[in-house]
This record gives structure tokens, sequence and C-alpha cells, in this order.
């Protein structure tokens, strides 16, 4: 009777326990989710502060990103991987079409993702490009390229100062520079896409302002703006437009003014860089001009150094920019000693001193050869 009686009341415990277990376990799982509610908003708030948030619907973009960028959610970054390796074993095989194609769908698929846009810009200009024999079809990859960030990326990710900064950097060493062997046939090509765009010689900015053709143009194939090529223009040139280091002073320019407060080094340096070898090679680098007598040019030199010399103000602790300055004042004078002009190398050579860092020892104007 005993044993009975006692099975008796532990059934009647254990349907006591289960009577208020359950409302137990829905008020701790109501408590859950608002604490899980509440740490949601808080990191979707962070997501925002810190620009994670990939799913914001895109201005201006075309129904198929729109949808793509939404719809896949996070799923989108596993299709970009799949179709990554996708890309690399068909540029291993050489089907080079499908690679751009597929490029472009990997950029759309992550739009707000300025290394990928940077990435496949860069792999059909350097790779793609030099595995081309003819130069032609060289100079078609590399203007895919630049069509592949100035078109999309821009239109995508207009507000990363890093997109506008590699567009310029196209301009400044794969055209501009000289590592690729058919870089004189790029420096041709631009040169004569900007004389068919503007004539051939310096813009008229109030003629253009006349001209809607041109203008839509310029903004819509090329994304120049008038207004801020004249801005440049005045603060840096005046600049020879059919010169591929012109177009990367205007891409870096955009660039600072794309960033906070107007600080982006890179965009920065780049300006300074692209006029340094402007002065320094002249013309050489503007295409069906590599015959004409170099003559540095002292209007440029003023903006230079200003420009160099802003650098130093805006970033007082920053070594590469004291070291550029210096290594520039230093090759200025002694270009334009061996051009004789001993005035404008004296000048350079004062102002120089009275600009000088600190930690740095000029050498004697006579010793600068």
């Amino acid at each position: 009777m005993k044993s009975e009686s006692r099975k008796v009341k532990d059934r009647i415990i254990i349907a006591k326990i289960k009577k208020w277990i359950s409302p137990l376990l829905i008020i701790l799982s109501l408590t859950l989710l608002f604490i899980a509610g509440n740490i949601s908003k808080h990191l979707t708030s962070m997501r925002h502060d810190y620009d994670l948030v990939s799913t914001t619907v895109i201005e201006n973009a075309p129904p198929l990103v729109a949808f793509t960028t939404v719809a896949l959610g996070g799923f989108r970054g596993i299709l970009a991987d799949i179709l990554w390796l996708r890309v690399s074993y068909l540029q291993d095989e050489g089907n080079y079409l499908e690679v751009a194609q597929l490029s472009d769908w990997i950029a759309k698929l992550e739009p707000r993702c300025t290394e990928i846009w940077s990435f496949h810009a860069w792999n059909m200009a350097y790779n793609i490009s030099v595995m081309m024999p003819d130069y032609e079809d060289r100079w078609r990859w590399v203007n895919n390229g630049i069509e592949l960030l100035r078109d999309k990326g821009l239109l995508y990710d207009a507000g990363s100062p890093k997109i506008y900064f590699e567009l310029g950097w196209m301009f400044q060493n794969k055209i501009a520079g000289n590592t690729d062997d058919a870089n004189q046939l790029y420096k041709n090509k631009w040169a004569e896409e900007m004389t068919e765009l503007l004539g051939s010689g310096y813009p008229d900015y109030e003629a253009l302002a006349k001209d809607p053709a041109t203008i839509k143009r310029m903004k819509e194939h090329y994304k120049l703006i008038p207004e801020i090529m004249q801005k440049v223009d005045k603060k840096y040139g005046p600049l020879d437009w059919h010169c591929p280091l012109s177009h990367s002073i205007y891409w870096g320019y955009q660039a600072t003014q794309h960033a906070p407060k107007e600080k982006f080094i890179s965009g920065d340096r780049m300006i300074y860089q692209s006029l340094a070898q402007s002065f320094i090679y002249g013309k050489k680098t503007c295409g069906n001009r590599s015959n004409e007598k170099y003559t540095p040019d002292l209007n440029l030199l003023s903006k230079i150094i200003n420009s160099y010399e802003s650098a130093r103000k805006k970033y007082p602790d920053d070594k590469t920019v004291k070291n550029a300055y210096y290594n520039f004042m230093y090759l200025a004078t002694t270009i334009l000693k061996k051009h004789n002009m001993p005035d404008a190398a004296q000048n350079t050579y004062n102002q120089w001193q009275q600009n000088k860092i600190p930690d740095m020892t000029i050498p004697p104007f006579k010793k600068i050869q």
C-alpha cells in the first residue's frame, strides 16, 4: 500500500510540474525574444554605421541588380564565390569572353564591394590584356577594365573614394606608364578619343557650355563633368586632357572629394605624382607627341609644388609625403638646371629651403646636378 501511495504522490507532483512548466517556458521564450530583439536593433544600427548593409536597394540600378541584391540576401556571397572559381578556370582555358561576362555578374552580385570591382577591372586590364599578341586586342581589354569601373562601378558604388582612385590608377599606371609593350598604342588611342571629344587644343569651357551634345557625351560616356574639370584645371593646370595623366589627376581629385573631410591620402598622392610625371616627361605621356621637344612647364611647376605642400599640411606625420616632396624638389631643381633655366632653378631651390622638412638636409645649390 505504501508503494502505491508513493506512486500516486509522485504522479501528482509530476502533474503539477507539467502544469507550470509550459507557462514558464513560454515566459522564458518571450523574455529571450525580447532581449534578442533589442540586441538585433543595436546590431542593425551598427551595420548601418559601418556601411555593412548590402541589401539596401541601389539607386539607379537596373531591375535585375536591384532584385538580386534584395532577393538573394546573404546567399549572394556564396554564388559570387562559385562564379569566381569558374572565372579562374575559364581564364586558364583562354575563354576570355565568358570571363568578362561572369566578372560583370560577380560585381553585380556584390555591387557595394569596391575590391570586387577593382579586382575584375585590374584582371582584364593587366592579366588578360597581356595575353593578347595583337596590340589592338590588348587595348580592348584595357578599355574593358576602365569601362567596368567607370560605367558600372561608379554607378553602384559611387560613394567609395577607392573606386575613383582605382579608375585613376588605370590612367596613371597602365596608360601613362611604360610597363606594357603596347603602352604607346594606349596613349595614342586615348589621345584620339579626347581629340574627337574636345578638339585638338585646351577645352574652351564657355564654348562647351553651349554644346549640349558634347556635354551629354562627356557625362554619359566618359563620366567627365565639365564643371569639375574646370575646377581641376584651375587648381592644377592648365592640363592637357589628351594626356592620361590629366585624367588620373581628375579621378584622384574625385577620390578626395568623396572621402570624409576630403582626406584620402591615395587620392592626394595620385594628384602630385601625376603632376610630377607630367613635368618630368612632358608630352611623352600624351600619345602621338613623343617626338615633341620637351621644355619644363614653369606654370605647371608652381601648381605641383603647391600640391605637395598641401599634402604635407594635410598629412603632417606621413613620411612618404615628406620623402616625395623632398625628392621632387631635388629633381625639379636638377631638370631646370639641365634645361638652362638658372633663375627658375634658383627660385625652386629657394622655395625648397623656405619650406624645408626639419629632419631632412638640403644639399647646397651648386652640388645639385
